[in-house]
């Protein structure tokens, strides 16, 4: 798996001749917050964070914003006129919201200073509707036989990747002292730390749009500094074992970093499509094995029991006096 650009040869600082400061953020939907119990209600309230969220945001001040969680009519009715009324231009990509939880849809945003930056082009791309059309098939394990079981039925990666709506908004903006293009990117991926796969698999769908988008600009994907903004749900390193990965002497490097910092992910990464079904896959057959001897112990518990049981009764019968002689 690999990434179809390349490091631009300078910073975009150095190619724009002019300091930017970008500015990723999770501001949590509303529709959220009562996962967060832990939180006192108060501060949880939205008609308490959102101003919070702009005073915060408002200090940055920052060239550029690429915020997730944004939901749709927070976007429409606050926070696109809060940024326009402070001099920036705003996109917006929705995903649909997951069954079982109520609320409007959220996305992600992007949002750029009018006075340093022209918008030339813009694009959503939803990643599962873009993964087939991006060519990721043989990519995330396809030829490895992963993506499909032998029966024809769809495995936990397919499943998984199929049934999200992570996306991004990106833009073609124009840095107007210059006149140089810079490419802006928003992005949030899957939450679940079951399936670091469907990550990278979205990481690369990302970065293929990527390319793809500003090819159809005219523009060469490796001499165009990228910028990615986004919640990535991915850490850098893990040091320590837990649930999702046994850790030995060398630290465990997200797939998703090493995808997005070294530009290429090999099939043998613990978090590349073809080696972590393999290992879901395992994991599944072991935990059914130990079901089965579960099973196995219990119905032989429950055989002995009842053996017991008739073995008392029937030396209760024998124990048991007869009538007495006349």
């Amino acid at each position: 798996m690999h990434r179809t650009f390349q490091p631009a040869a300078r910073q975009a600082e150095s190619l724009l001749g002019d300091r930017l400061r970008i500015v990723s953020y999770n501001i949590l939907a509303d529709k959220y917050s009562g996962f967060h119990s832990y939180c006192p209600a108060c501060y949880l309230d939205w008609d308490y964070r959102f101003p919070q969220i702009c005073l915060e945001l408002k200090s940055y001040e920052a060239d550029i914003y690429c915020l997730q969680e944004v939901q749709q009519d927070v976007f429409g009715d606050q926070l696109k006129p809060w940024m326009l009324q402070n001099g920036y231009s705003s996109l917006y990509h929705p995903r649909k919201t997951p069954v079982g939880i109520l609320g409007p849809d959220e996305g992600v945003s992007l949002h750029f200073r009018t006075a340093k930056f022209q918008q030339r082009a813009s694009a959503a791309v939803t990643f599962s509707k873009h993964y087939a059309a991006a060519g990721m098939e043989q990519q995330c394990g396809q030829s490895h036989g992963v993506a499909v079981n032998g029966s024809g039925s769809q495995n936990g990666f397919s499943a998984a990747l199929q049934n999200r709506n992570e996306g991004c908004v990106m833009a073609l903006l124009q840095h107007i002292p210059s006149m140089r293009h810079l490419l802006v990117c928003s992005t949030h991926l899957f939450w679940n730390p079951n399936y670091p796969d469907v990550k990278v698999a979205q990481a690369a769908v990302l970065c293929s749009s990527i390319a793809t988008f500003l090819q159809e600009q005219g523009l060469e994907a490796s001499r165009t500094p990228v910028v990615i903004g986004g919640d990535f749900n991915s850490l850098w390193q893990k040091y320590r074992s837990d649930p999702w990965d046994v850790v030995g002497s060398q630290p465990l490097q997200s797939g998703v970093y090493e995808l997005l910092q070294r530009g290429q992910l090999p099939p043998s990464h613990q978090d590349h499509p073809a080696s972590r079904e393999q290992q879901r896959l395992h994991k599944a057959t072991q935990q059914q094995l130990q079901q089965q001897v579960q099973q196995q112990q219990t119905l032989q518990w429950q055989q002995q029991q009842q053996a017991a049981q008739a073995i008392a009764a029937l030396a209760a019968a024998t124990l048991t006096p007869g009538p007495p002689s006349e």
